[in-house]
Order: C-alpha cells, then sequence, then structure tokens
C-alpha cells in the first residue's frame, strides 16, 4: 500500500509561494494594462515621462545658476550645490508619502487581508509585501533619477549624477527602516511580549493602539536623519574631500542600518505578525460614542460653500463623498498642495517663468490623482443608493458635486500660476480657459465613472488634459 505522503512534505517551500505570490502579481499588471487599456496606460506614462524630462530641462540652468552663484551673497556654496539641496527635498518629499504606504502594504492593502486567509508561510508573505512596496519606491526613484539625468545631460554638471545616488539611498532607507520601524511599533502593542492570538479580543487596545498611527510618523523622522547623514557625510564629503574617514563611516552606518533593518523586519515579521495583524484590525476599528454630535452640520441645517444649490436628499451623499475621500487618499490633497506650493514659489522667483510650471500639476491632476475615478471606486461608494432610498439621480449630483470640489481646489492655484506669468492679457485667458475645461472635463468624466465606466472616465480624462496642456505650450509659446 503506498504511503500517504506527509502535510510537510506536500506543501510547498517558502521560496516556491513566493514566486507564485509573484507570478500571479505579474499576471495582475499584465491584464490590467493588456487590450485598450495599453493606450492608456502608454498615453499616462509619456505625459509624466514627458513633464518630468521638460522639468529637468527647464530647471537645469537656474540649478547651476545657484550652484555656482548663491542667492545670498553671505552664503557660501555647498560642495553639492543646488544639485544635492535638490536631491535632497525631492527625496523627503518621497519619504513623507512612502512612510504611509509602507504602512498600508504591510496591513491594510486589499491583497494584505487576502492572503491572510491563506496558508502561505509568513516568509514568503514578507518577502512578498517587501517587493510590492520596494516596486513602488523603485518607481519613485525612476522618476527622480531621470529628471536629476535630464538635469545633467541639459546642464553638463557631473554633480547631478550624485544626487540621483541620494535619491535612491535615501528610498532604499525609507523602505528597509519603514518595514523596521512600523513592525516594531506594532510588536510594542502587545503586552508584555507574551500576548497569544486567544487573549487579543479580551484584551482592548486603548492607548497602545496609536503605536500603529504614530508609527508612521516614527519612520519618516528616522528616514529623513539617515538622509541627511547620506547628504552630508557621503554625498558632500566624497565631493569634498573624497573618500575620506567620515566618508566611510557614514556610508557604513547607512548600509549597516538598511541590512539591519531588513534582518529585524523579516525576522518580527515572520514571528509576530498574526498577532500584529489580528491588533491592528482591533484598533483600525472606527468606535462611536453616543454622547457626541458627529453630524453638527446636519442637525443644525447649515451649508458650506460647495453645498449651495444641492437638494437636501444629494447633501448627505455629497458630505459622504467628501469625507471618505480626505479619509481615504489624505496623502493625495497633502502633497498635491505642497507641490502646487513649490511650483509657486518657482514661478515667482524665477527670473523667467514659463507656462510648464503649471501645466505640469495639471497633467498630474489627470494622471495621478484622478479623482473622478477614485471616488466612484469601491472604496468611496459603498452602494448606499441600493441599501438607502437615495435616488440614482441624487447621488450622481452629490458624487459630481465632489469631484467638482476637489478638482476646483487643486487646479486653481495652476490657474493663479498662469494668470501670472508675461504676458498678462494671453496669461489670464489661458487660466480662465484652463480651469473652465478642468471643471468641464471634471463633470463629464464623473457622469461616466458614476454609471460604471471608471476605467473610460480616467482614459478620457488624461487624453483630454495632455491634449489642453500640449495646446497651452504651442499657444503661449506662439503669444510670447
Amino acid at each position: 500500500m503506498p504511503s500517504t505522503p506527509s502535510s510537510a512534505s506536500s506543501t510547498p517551500s517558502a521560496a516556491r509561494q513566493l514566486g507564485l505570490l509573484l507570478r500571479v502579481r505579474w499576471r495582475i499588471l499584465v491584464n490590467a494594462t493588456s487590450g485598450w487599456r495599453l493606450a492608456a496606460w502608454s498615453l499616462g506614462l509619456l505625459g509624466i515621462v514627458g513633464v518630468t524630462v521638460g522639468a529637468g530641462v527647464l530647471t537645469a540652468d537656474a540649478l547651476a545658476t545657484a550652484s555656482v552663484a548663491p542667492l545670498d551673497p553671505g552664503e557660501t556654496v555647498a560642495a553639492g550645490g543646488a544639485y544635492a539641496e535638490t536631491a535632497f527635498w525631492l527625496t523627503a518629499l518621497a519619504i513623507f508619502g512612502f512612510s504611509f504606504r509602507i504602512m498600508e502594504a504591510i496591513y491594510r492593502r486589499q491583497d494584505v487581508r487576502l492572503l491572510a486567509t491563506y496558508p502561505i508561510a509568513l516568509e514568503a508573505q514578507f518577502w512578498y509585501r517587501f517587493v510590492s512596496a520596494g516596486g513602488e519606491v523603485l518607481a519613485a526613484f525612476g522618476l527622480l533619477g531621470l529628471y536629476l539625468a535630464t538635469v545633467w545631460w541639459t546642464g553638463g554638471d557631473v554633480r547631478a549624477l550624485y544626487g540621483i545616488g541620494e535619491v535612491g539611498a535615501g528610498l532604499l532607507t525609507c523602505l528597509t527602516l519603514g518595514f523596521a520601524v512600523q513592525l516594531g511599533a506594532g510588536r510594542a502593542v502587545l503586552r508584555g511580549g507574551n500576548e497569544t492570538i486567544d487573549r487579543l479580543g479580551q484584551v482592548d487596545a486603548g492607548g497602545f493602539a496609536a503605536a500603529f498611527y504614530y508609527a508612521p510618523a516614527v519612520a519618516m523622522i528616522s528616514s529623513l536623519v539617515l538622509l541627511l547623514v547620506v547628504d552630508l557625510g557621503v554625498v558632500g564629503e566624497h565631493l569634498t574631500r573624497g573618500g575620506s574617514r567620515l566618508f566611510q563611516v557614514s556610508a557604513g552606518l547607512v548600509a549597516a542600518a538598511c541590512v539591519g533593518s531588513v534582518f529585524v523586519a523579516r525576522r518580527m515579521f515572520v514571528r509576530h505578525y498574526p498577532h500584529l495583524l489580528a491588533r491592528f484590525y482591533e484598533s483600525d476599528l472606527v468606535q462611536l460614542s453616543s454622547g457626541y454630535d458627529y453630524q453638527k452640520s446636519v442637525q443644525q441645517q447649515t451649508r458650506g460653500l460647495w453645498e449651495v444649490g444641492l437638494s437636501d436628499r444629494a447633501l448627505p451623499v455629497f458630505r459622504k463623498n467628501t469625507l471618505q475621500y480626505g479619509r481615504r487618499y489624505p496623502m493625495v490633497r497633502l502633497l498635491t498642495f505642497a507641490i502646487w506650493g513649490a511650483l509657486g514659489l518657482a514661478a515667482w522667483r524665477d527670473a523667467a517663468p514659463t507656462w510648464a510650471l503649471a501645466a505640469a500639476p495639471l497633467v498630474l491632476l489627470a494622471l495621478v490623482i484622478v479623482p473622478w475615478a477614485r471616488m466612484a471606486s469601491h472604496d468611496i461608494q459603498a452602494g448606499v443608493g441600493r441599501t438607502l432610498p437615495i435616488r440614482a439621480a441624487d447621488e450622481a449630483s452629490g458624487q459630481s458635486r465632489a469631484v467638482l470640489r476637489e478638482v476646483v481646489l487643486l487646479a486653481a492655484p495652476s490657474a493663479v500660476i498662469v494668470a501670472a506669468l508675461e504676458p498678462l492679457p494671453t496669461s489670464i485667458g489661458a487660466a480662465v480657459a484652463g480651469l473652465v475645461g478642468a471643471v468641464v472635463l471634471a463633470v463629464v468624466c464623473a457622469n461616466i465613472a458614476g454609471r460604471g465606466h471608471v476605467a473610460a472616465s480616467w482614459w478620457l480624462g488624461s487624453v483630454v488634459s495632455v491634449l489642453t496642456v500640449a495646446g497651452g505650450y504651442l499657444a503661449f509659446g506662439y503669444a510670447a
């Protein structure tokens, strides 16, 4: 009688499970970009690359000038000049965003929660999450590296290439330290170090759950400290004195921190992840207090500026959409407003500002933020029209008004930048036309997405936005 294979021998190894997970991930990506979607993805990638290269060409002369003669006569030019400073702040902005994305990759993303229900080795799950988050970090490195490579190609200053190395080192520390710090914060939540899975429901998370929410900020600060070491002790020191002792110590410190963080993160994940995930689920639940009025605006019947004209039936839909959009995508608002502010400062301080400074945010709005598609996603739309007595017209009205609000709040600064440029009659007309076009596009795409054609709304918005920006370049150049 043949022997029955044991469960240990029949279970695939962690390496094979990891390979299977990565192949499934790759197949999902291929399916998402196949057929007619390939044209939309190609157009979006082409637009992002074009804006990045254009920004590099436009800012190369300004960076070269700042690296030779500082704006303040009392200041001295650092070894890396404006190139290292630009690389530092761009990397800091990326670290600010990825510190929160890594928390999503560890605990909250949809595929993460799905994998937790299958008998997959924790070793394979850790490397799958690490590689998935690393793919996003690698894409950001490619984008920022392309910008600095364009600056180097245009200006010919080799220090821009050192800036690429600084970006890569900073993003690597963000990835590795992010996993170690955030898993370590979750480990600290487990009281006494001996909490088992059957006790999790009996012990209230209480104040200890705050460790999960503070962990991204702690990871961000730790990464910024190491980025400062890279900027001063590695890049700046090498450009000043070459391979000095300080350079060797700084480079070794950063490398050891990255390698050690991966080792520690993997060890904590394999030993404690089921407990950490269960505790995160407990602390992530929304707890309502019966003694607090969460909807004071509804009780007082007050209306904001964006609620004027909405019917009483569509008003709760609009408020629900704006509230959930802010909760689900808080980094979108913060990062885009930061970019708008940086572009505004560049437009007013530059001796020869161009319309491209405001065109880049509009492309970003269409290709990355796409509020008309996000507002129609399952994360925001929970199907209240099927469970509550809400008419389809009211639901569409509330959704369109919420999209319009996001688009205007993000496109208005671009219109102000355009209006401030020369020549004034042409620039003011371009600003008004761009803002009106963004409003019309938002309403049309929101209606398309509300009917279930989310991908079509994204594709249409991307194409129209890119064509509008390209036409603006040509019109502004011809008028100037």
